[in-house]
């Protein structure tokens, strides 16, 4: 609920609530997010229920994890296709956005590299504070984070440190007119 996935891989038999029941809300909440299934007891049943419902993959274990490996890699890249036709057309040639939020106290330089960035085809979002970028971040997610070090209130290595916490995949490229190497460390 609180992050999306390119992919889940998802076992059926798990305490608690079974992976078919999961994978059913996966459906109900991410109907496109693919979703390969690992069972060590294949049931004819529980494939056709969740082939109906449009599941990626049904594997039996034991699994050779370079064939699940490349499955994986094999419905996301899939997976990928479809997505960027959704948003870019089929056939137009252009890629799909990559979203950069650039984090600094100094509205001249975000707005400059704002228009950098646009030019070059980026999606920008910019914030002037480092309480004001993790806010954002409650609601707008972001490929890459182009973050100031030294800020007044919450410096950069702060946000760094909850930025990672809370969305690991987010890339993080920290600017600093004062570079140090404990900073760096």
């Amino acid at each position: 609920s609180r992050e999306l996935f390119d992919i889940v891989v998802l076992d059926v038999k798990m305490p608690d609530i079974d992976g078919i029941e999961v994978f059913n809300q996966l459906r109900d909440s991410h109907p496109e997010m693919p979703v390969i299934l690992l069972t060590g007891h294949p049931s004819t049943s529980d494939a056709f229920h969740t082939s109906k419902r449009g599941i990626a993959d049904y594997i039996a274990k034991p699994v050779d994890m370079d064939e699940l490996a490349g499955k994986v890699q094999e419905v996301v890249m899939r997976n990928g296709q479809k997505s960027q036709e959704s948003t870019t057309g089929p056939g137009s040639g252009t890629e799909p956005k990559i979203s950069v939020m650039i984090v600094d106290d100094e509205a001249d330089l975000l707005q400059s590299l704002s228009r950098a960035f646009s030019r070059r085809g980026l999606r920008v979002t910019t914030a002037g504070s480092g309480s004001r970028a993790l806010e954002i971040l409650d609601s707008v997610l972001v490929d890459v984070m182009v973050l100031d070090v030294k800020m007044p209130g919450m410096d950069g290595l702060e946000v760094l440190r909850r930025v990672k916490e809370k969305h690991p995949s987010i890339q993080v490229i920290l600017l600093s007119g004062h570079p140090s190497v404990d900073a760096a460390l």
